[in-house]
């Protein structure tokens, strides 16, 4: 399916040229994110993703995990152990005093093709506390196939600034470049998603919820009581987004989910009786608008509160950071720019959809959790 296009046509194409509540106040005079939270204002950093729209400061802390029970189905040595890299980013005190954490690393930059002076700037800080007046709900993010969790910042950050702990995640061999215990850095190796890989995804998903559960319960950790766990949602891009939406199927757990544009994967001819929300894009293939018949079958068996919305005039890539990043980087290198593939992105104005989705993903969330 055209939708779950795999890195390597973006980097062709480039080469080729709470809801906490409790948190969620309003300040009563209006102050700007980087002002708030003791950054450069962002005129001194063009590169940097547009602030956060809730009151909070942000934290994020990242950790590579491994689950002991599983084995790694995409290589061929007996006692590789599944492996996973996660971002937590959650609401934290105003001006904190504490480095930044980078937006990517090095390798995702490289795995793209950008050139010198690309690198971005995010808002979250590192060490610095989890600031909440009671448990926060938790969200899972899974990106787009062979795609960073990094490069949807925007959107992940956004949650964290209204009382959100959402947690990233990098599926080795399936999302972009990721690191591994040992050190090693494996790239995204899958051309186009399979039934086996979403299948993984999600149980990469489940592991994380159970290695929150138990965070939270550890009594001298940083997570320690701090996490709503009766309140928990899912979200994704594309292949991330199919994810989700089977997580919340077959999870208890898991109250809501969206998916941003993703073609469904897994059973999908059961009720759909959970809360949830498709951002879809118009597909064209071969100069011919094609219909999602995945989408189309869940629409007909949903039970219960669903949203099934197509968001005009973008593509499947203006989800992610990198129309807004081209664009701003372009604006400063006109000599010189970055070409993103034109049937990957095409929204006009990447700001005003990264402003429409955060409010839809915000909305729905705030709703359902």
């Amino acid at each position: 399916m055209r939708k779950n296009l795999p890195l390597a046509a973006v980097l062709l194409a480039w080469l080729a040229g709470c809801g906490g509540h409790g948190f969620d106040e309003t300040p009563s005079t209006p102050v700007s994110y980087a002002k708030r939270c003791g950054l450069p204002e962002a005129d001194q950093e063009p590169n940097r993703i547009d602030a956060p729209t809730g009151p909070r400061c942000i934290g994020a802390a990242e950790y590579v995990l491994t689950d002991h029970e599983r084995e790694e189905p995409f290589t061929e040595t007996p006692d590789d152990r599944r492996s996973l890299q996660v971002r937590v980013v959650y609401p934290t005190a105003a001006g904190a005093e504490a480095p930044r954490m980078p937006y990517g690393n090095a390798m995702m930059y490289t795995a793209l093709g950008l050139p010198d002076g690309f690198a971005a700037a995010g808002h979250a800080r590192t060490g610095t506390p989890l600031l909440t007046d009671q448990r926060a709900p938790v969200i899972l993010f899974s990106p787009g196939l062979g795609t960073s969790a990094e490069l949807y910042a925007g959107l992940t950050e956004d949650l964290a600034s209204h009382g959100y702990v959402v947690v990233t995640i990098n599926h080795p061999y399936i999302s972009g470049p990721t690191p591994l215990p040992d050190g090693r850095v494996v790239a995204g190796t899958l051309e186009e998603g399979t039934e086996e890989a979403h299948a993984v995804v999600v149980a990469d998903e489940l592991f994380v919820l159970d290695w929150l559960a138990q965070r939270n319960a550890d009594r001298n950790g940083p997570l320690s009581g701090k996490l709503d766990l009766s309140r928990i949602g899912a979200y994704g891009h594309s292949f991330g987004g199919a994810a989700a939406l089977q997580l919340q199927r077959t999870e208890a757990r898991v109250k809501a989910a969206v998916d941003l544009d993703g073609s469904l994967y897994g059973e999908r001819d059961q009720p759909w009786t959970k809360p949830w929300m498709i951002l879809d894009t118009v597909h064209i293939w071969e100069g011919q608008e094609i219909e999602d018949l995945s989408v189309k079958n869940m629409w007909h068996n949903r039970q219960g509160p669903a949203v099934y919305e197509t968001l005009p005039g973008i593509c499947h890539g203006d989800f992610s950071d990198l129309g807004w990043l081209g664009k701003t980087y372009n604006a400063r290198h006109p000599a010189a720019p970055v070409e993103l593939a034109p049937d990957l992105f095409c929204a006009k104005d990447p700001a005003a959809v990264q402003r429409d989705v955060r409010g839809k993903v915000l909305a729905f969330f705030r709703q359902y959790l």
